[in-house]
């Protein structure tokens, strides 16, 4: 008995010296049941700091030690209300796990409501703890209190540490807390009264942003929430955080747009580490893509989990962000894993491997500028610049224009080709003729495609690819290449083909293409309205749609028998039927709808709806999830066009 007597005090003094574990490492059933976007809600206070209950506590019963100031106390702060007896049975739960523990104090809150009714039924009967009325609404509902299960657990050091625990839980972890030293060194990060004030004023701006929506503006919602990141940040966030953990997709969305917009890189992080990696990659990768807007103070700290990241699509964000914010030097990240860039392959398939890899290749050009086709190349530059920057940076020179200035030549198969900033280009003449070549196309193209980008940035985010190819073909030249004379130009995973032609025409061929390169780098398997409708919306700024425009292109009688009704089974190569014009013109037509139409987040939406097909939704699932059915959204184009 002795033995086993001693074996029990070496295991609590074990027990009681461990860390107390965090709200993160709690088992599933040490939490009580709340709803997610409640508990997601109330899990955001902690370690804010929650030092007291203040000097306008209402104490209508019980200990008034401790309550205006914790002081060192643990407090579990235990909401309940008069019409819930399930609350009150929690409360009662509690107060039976703390029985016998000093140095804590149970406050039983209450709402505001019913307080007459409160104050008479303490006449009756005791309830448990210090029984606190919030007249004035402060902290109840502002702080998610009044949620079906919310409770927080206070530390020593006046921190919120844990939410929404079970009460058969929260005597070990007040226990364990009781057994921690204070440490003068730890201060909680902010103050729950501070997040009380910005709730309250989400609050308000969410019931604005309801009222939009329920009369049917669904824009100003949208316009409502923009504007409030300049009145009151703090409410802004808040709102857009409950947003992204609504219930609907209309929700989720605009959060999601309105965070990676305005909010600040701590907010990103923490936003992010309270996502699910499994449900939500397609949103993680938006916010991840985000913190290069930002510029965080150190930059390489913050991308580098994300850059181990075993999803492609958040590690594909993180490179992105790393090309927004990184140095040469922190082409280390990631140097090693580069391979051959795709313009040095022949076959180049597009699947996440060499997308990722174009990324990589992309990424080490702009942190670099200079222009190598094979990870080995990168990794001797970076040990150059290493020893000498200034040499390093006379070699990224030397990699795109020789000693006269002009392009450097290279050579891949039976191409020869010259390198430009973000391409190689090779002519491709069946009946050479050095007249039809003109050196003023070349840095046209650099513009033209630098634009194309500034207008998709908004749905993809700057995106860094590695350069690609360019063959400029006479009529023999270009059908020996893509084996198809109906079309201007032509893009693949890793190189565009254009027919040879004046200026104005070849620079609306790159235009038209370059979009599908964009795409492409960023998600696989688009179908054939969205990638040539992308490509077409960015291939210039202009989004108005009209009834006439649609007369003047021919296409007013195609609309009305619905846009999506024919798109979604368009298919094939490019031909010259009527019909495909008219599906390009359409599909451009559903593109600028979706991004500049009735509903709110639209450019995030879309880029959404092109993750969703990425990862194998069908394209009517991915828009009835994030839109509406097609049927539906065929009405409301002509709505939005003010179709007859």
């Amino acid at each position: 008995m002795k033995m086993r007597m001693a074996f029990g005090l070496l295991c609590v003094s074990a027990c009681l010296a461990a860390e107390p574990p965090a709200q993160s490492d709690l088992p599933r059933q040490d939490l009580t049941r709340m709803r997610p976007d409640e508990r997601t809600s109330l899990e955001q206070l902690i370690g804010s700091g929650f030092t007291g209950m203040g000097e306008d506590a209402v104490i209508l019963s019980g200990p008034d030690v401790g309550i205006e100031v914790f002081n060192t106390r643990i407090a579990i702060v235990q909401p309940w209300r008069l019409t819930d007896m399930a609350s009150q049975k929690m409360l009662e739960q509690v107060a039976e796990a703390l029985a016998g523990l000093e140095g804590v104090v149970l406050v039983a809150l209450h709402g505001p409501e019913e307080a007459d009714k409160v104050k008479r039924l303490l006449e009756r009967r005791a309830i448990p703890g210090t029984v606190v009325l919030d007249a004035e609404d402060r902290l109840f509902t502002p702080l998610g209190l009044g949620a079906r299960g919310a409770n927080l657990i206070v530390d020593r050091h006046g921190a919120v540490r844990y939410a929404g625990v079970n009460p058969g839980a929260v005597g070990d972890l007040v226990r364990q807390l009781l057994a921690e030293e204070p440490d003068p060194e730890k201060t909680p990060a902010g103050d729950v009264r501070s997040l009380a004030q910005s709730a309250a004023g989400a609050a308000e701006l969410e019931q604005r942003i309801n009222d939009a929506w329920l009369a049917g503006d669904l824009k100003g919602g949208e316009a409502a929430l923009e504007a409030a990141w300049e009145d009151d940040t703090a409410a802004a966030t808040t709102a857009a955080r409950k947003l992204l953990n609504g219930r609907t997709t209309m929700q989720q969305v605009l959060g999601l747009e309105q965070l990676a917009r305005h909010a600040d890189p701590n907010t990103l992080l923490d936003v992010i580490r309270k996502m699910n990696a499994r449900t939500q990659r397609l949103e993680i990768a938006i916010l991840v893509r985000a913190l290069g807007q930002r510029e965080p103070d150190d930059p390489e700290a913050v991308l580098a989990p994300f850059l181990q990241s075993r999803d492609v699509y958040v590690r594909q964000a993180a490179l992105n962000a790393l090309g927004d914010v990184g140095t040469p030097a922190s082409l280390r990240l990631f140097v090693g894993e580069m391979r051959n860039a795709p313009v040095a392959c022949d076959s180049w398939s597009a699947d996440d491997d060499d997308r990722l890899m174009s990324t990589m290749f992309g990424v080490a050009y702009k942190l670099t500028g200079f222009r190598g086709t094979t990870g080995r190349e990168y990794q001797d530059w970076l040990n150059l610049y290493n020893t000498s920057p200034e040499q390093a940076q006379d070699a990224a020179g030397r990699s795109i224009t020789g000693a006269d200035g002009r392009p450097n030549l290279l050579r891949f198969g039976s191409s020869q080709m010259l390198t430009y900033p973000g391409f190689d280009l090779a002519y491709q003449f069946q009946r050479p003729d050095p007249s039809l070549i003109d050196d003023r196309v070349p840095p046209m193209f650099v513009e033209e495609a630098e634009a194309v980008a500034r207008r998709a940035e908004p749905v993809l985010g700057r995106v860094y690819a590695a350069p690609i190819r360019i063959y400029i073909g006479d009529d023999g030249g270009f059908s020996a290449l893509v084996g198809n004379r109906a079309v201007a130009g032509e893009a693949q995973a890793n190189a565009i083909y254009i027919r040879h032609g004046a200026s104005p025409a070849m620079l609306q061929a790159l235009a038209r293409t370059y979009g599908c390169i964009l795409q492409d780098a960023t998600f696989a398997d688009q179908p054939r309205w969205l990638s040539d409708g992308f490509a077409l919306a960015m291939s210039s700024s202009d989004s108005r749609w009209t009834i006439s425009r649609l007369r003047t292109l021919n296409i007013d009688t195609a609309v009305q028998e619905g846009v999506f009704h024919r798109l979604l089974t368009w298919g094939g190569e490019a031909s010259d039927d009527p019909r495909d014009e008219e599906n390009y013109q359409m599909s451009r037509l559903a593109v600028d709808f979706l991004r500049s139409g009735p509903y709110p987040a639209g450019n995030t939406r879309l880029r959404l709806v092109m993750g969703r097909i990425s990862t194998g939704t069908g394209d009517r699932e991915a828009l009835a999830e994030y839109y509406a059915h097609p049927d539906d959204l065929d009405q409301q184009i002509l709505d939005w066009l003010g179709a007859p």
